[in-house]
């Protein structure tokens, strides 16, 4: 009894589309890496912000206590 075999052309195209599958999990696991790192950083820019917030509103504050309502012109520090 003989074997049946696929022929190289059959095989060469199954090799062919396995070799894409496997490339595409692999690009597809680099981009969920990617996102995972890119979370993360989101995450703690996040929490920075919060703080850079909370240290503005508390300089703002204090130079209203100390020149009233005045607008400061940031790039000159004139008062109006």
């Amino acid at each position: 009894m003989s074997k049946k075999k696929a022929t190289q052309e059959e095989l060469k195209a199954v090799r062919e589309k396995n070799n894409k599958v496997i490339d595409d999990l692999i690009q597809l696991g680099d981009i969920e890496s990617t996102i995972s790192r890119l979370n993360q950083r989101k995450s703690l820019i996040l929490q920075t912000l919060d703080l850079s917030r909370k240290e503005l509103a508390d300089t703002q504050a204090a130079l209203m206590q100390k020149y009233g309502k005045e607008s400061i012109n940031l790039e000159t520090g004139e008062l109006k």
